[in-house]
């Protein structure tokens, strides 16, 4: 009986691992802006409204990117905002990686402070002129400083979201029907959402000096959608959970 339970153990270890190992990440590519012409005046940031990338998907199409929204940059030029730095991994350790996320970017980041504006979006398309729209799923944002220790940061989104991984310093709340919360303090992490979009979009709650993010896809389905399991890991437990109740039923 005990060396049964170690095989289906085995088994369920190497469907684990594999269904792991097998996980694509991909994150879009952003093109540094030209400038950061707009200004807020309190507090002083300077920021520009509209960002283009690229991201190549898990399935190895392309799908191009335009963001409407706020790209924040300190006054002095210190880089809340930083694109193709060689050598800077700002997203690496244990807070953004999880069985969903197996690699990260390393070098592209977004600051948002969100006073000057408020609301985020990111549209997708199939061409490069950015004309027909594209859909992706499995959505995955990372986010690092989020909020700080004593004023917290918070994003509002209408598509609900798994926190895939985090320094424990992110919480999830559902204030209204239709709003998901994500509420940091000083918070990193990485969250996932259920669904296929176009486009998507949030908006900044609690403004603050400053979050950073950055967005892909994964080629694994959010945890919790039960529907999408990874094949053949849920297969291959289910019935190594089986054969060890019928043999158990026959003793």
């Amino acid at each position: 009986m005990r060396s049964k339970m170690i095989a289906a153990g085995s088994m369920f270890a190497l469907a684990s691992a594999t269904a792991s190992a097998s996980v694509v990440n991909s994150w879009i590519n952003w093109d540094a802006p030209s400038g950061y012409g707009s200004s807020n005046v309190s507090p002083g940031y300077d920021y520009a409204t509209e960002l283009l990338g690229t991201i190549a998907m898990p399935d190895t199409s392309t799908v191009y990117v335009k963001l409407t929204g706020e790209i924040a940059q300190s006054t002095t030029g210190s880089g809340w905002s930083r694109f193709g730095e060689a050598g800077t991994d700002y997203w690496s350790g244990s807070s953004f990686t999880s069985d969903n996320v197996t690699s990260t970017p390393t070098n592209d980041r977004i600051g948002l402070a969100g006073y000057a504006v408020t609301t985020q979006t990111l549209s997708f398309y199939s061409d490069s002129g950015r004309t027909t729209a594209a859909n992706i799923e499995n959505i995955v944002l990372l986010l690092t400083s989020l909020g700080s220790p004593s004023d917290a940061g918070a994003f509002d989104f209408t598509q609900d979201f798994d926190i895939l991984s985090s320094n424990s310093n992110l919480s999830r709340t559902n204030p209204s029907g239709g709003t998901y919360r994500l509420t940091g303090n000083e918070g990193d992490g990485a969250i996932q959402f259920l669904g296929s979009f176009s486009s998507f979009s949030w908006t900044v709650n609690n403004p603050e000096l400053v979050a950073y993010w950055n967005l892909g896809a994964t080629s694994a389905p959010p945890p919790s959608d039960s529907s999408n399991a990874v094949p053949g890991v849920g297969g291959i437990a289910a019935i190594a959970g089986l054969g060890l109740v019928g043999r158990r039923r026959r003793r």
